[in-house]
């Protein structure tokens, strides 16, 4: 049985002509013809303004130069990639003392605290701004002259007696194996240098016999700034 081929009539085909139009029409035409001229001229027009709105070749040169390669020296003030060569260069390098021990001020908590127990109670803390040698200093006293008040000093919350060799420096005055102690029921003031780096947090403990009282007060942090050679 042959196919029957539906074919739309006269009127229906000159209606889809119509609104196909020609490929004269201009733009602003209600014809398919018309919508796609509309839309070659739109694009003909800002295809050319993006085009000429790029970077110039001066422009991208310089900011190649900006940019740098790879292999750039290391360079604070130089490309990108010099700065951070210069990054990681200072990074890499091994630590500059820029802290010496002084009797100079530099952070000072003075509140009184006091306690009763031979448990390590948190007495003091800081993180240190600086890299160095510096100088602590702490004013202790305990109620009975039988016994003694111990504050040792904690780095990173380890007591700097456990940390590897240089962060404890040096016993100046009623301090010993890296903490403060005394058996004086007037206050003394326990002197220690010790080594800490940028950002560590320091911490004074206190503690005492059962049954006692130890105190610390006038916690202090001294030290002076090596900024430059000296001749």
């Amino acid at each position: 049985m042959a196919t029957e081929i539906q074919i739309a009539d006269k009127q229906t085909l000159d209606a889809v002509n119509a609104k196909a139009g020609a490929n004269t029409d201009v733009a602003g035409t209600n014809t398919l013809f018309a919508r796609l001229k509309q839309i070659y001229d739109y694009l003909a027009g800002n295809l050319n303004a993006t085009v000429s709105s790029r970077a110039t070749q001066t422009t991208a040169d310089t900011i190649k130069s900006s940019v740098g390669d790879a292999g750039d020296i290391a360079n604070p003030s130089g490309s990108i990639h010099a700065k951070l060569s210069s990054i990681q260069t200072s990074i890499n390098s091994p630590v500059v003392y820029n802290a010496s021990p002084s009797d100079t001020v530099k952070v000072l908590l003075p509140t009184q605290k006091t306690t009763n127990t031979f448990d390590n109670v948190l007495a003091k803390r800081f993180v240190s701004p600086i890299t160095g040698i510096i100088r602590l200093k702490a004013d202790i006293k305990n109620s009975d002259t039988s016994t003694f008040v111990v504050a040792p000093i904690l780095v990173n919350g380890i007591g700097i007696k456990s940390l590897p060799g240089g962060y404890y420096t040096k016993s100046i005055q009623y301090s010993d194996g890296g903490a403060f102690s005394s058996s004086s029921d007037t206050y003394v003031t326990g002197i220690m240098d010790i080594f800490v780096r940028k950002g560590d947090y320091v911490e004074v403990m206190l503690r005492v016999a059962s049954g006692k009282i130890g105190y610390l007060s006038n916690f202090k942090v001294c030290y002076d700034e090596v900024t430059s050679n000296f001749d």
